[in-house]
């Protein structure tokens, strides 16, 4: 073998460790990138939960505090239905936040973590007519449903 021959080899093996060296470098980068990308989705994910609830919560009290003799018939009916927008307002933002854990885009055990309970709660909470919403025939919060009987089903 000549020296051009040994040359252009120790060049060779140089450049493809060069070369293995970039790829790791880039898929540490690209993994970190991923994990911050994640986190931002959960935070983006909790404040629309969180913004759902709230605006919920707060007309379910002005309601509440409205006095029945107050209110004509008129406005019940539009405070009924601002009331159901807002609640689903407020289911939206769980159903969005269950299908991004079903696509894998948020860190799962973390999410489940955060909403074991809040997610029981809702589909096995009766007192606000919200059997209505979890039927698993008719229901429209398929990913809520599915993130449910995964974490509570006992047949497992």
């Amino acid at each position: 073998m000549t020296e051009y021959q040994k040359l252009s080899i120790i060049f060779s093996v140089f450049a493809l460790f060069i070369s293995i060296i970039g790829l790791i470098i880039s898929c540490i980068a690209n993994h970190k990138s991923n994990k911050t990308q994640m986190g931002s989705l959960e935070s983006q994910l909790r404040s629309a939960i969180s913004s759902a609830r709230k605006s919920f919560s707060e007309f379910s009290l002005i309601i509440a505090q409205k006095k029945e003799k107050d209110t004509i018939e008129g406005e019940k009916e539009i405070y009924k239905k601002i009331l159901k927008e807002r609640h689903e307002d407020s289911l939206n933002a769980y159903e969005e936040a269950c299908a991004k854990y079903i696509d894998g885009k948020i860190d799962k055990v973390r999410f489940k973590k955060s909403y074991c309970g809040e997610i029981r709660n809702l589909v096995q909470n009766k007192t606000n007519g919200e059997e209505k919403y979890f039927d698993s025939t008719t229901s429209p919060y398929k990913a809520i449903l599915k993130v449910y009987k995964e974490w509570n089903d006992l047949e497992k």
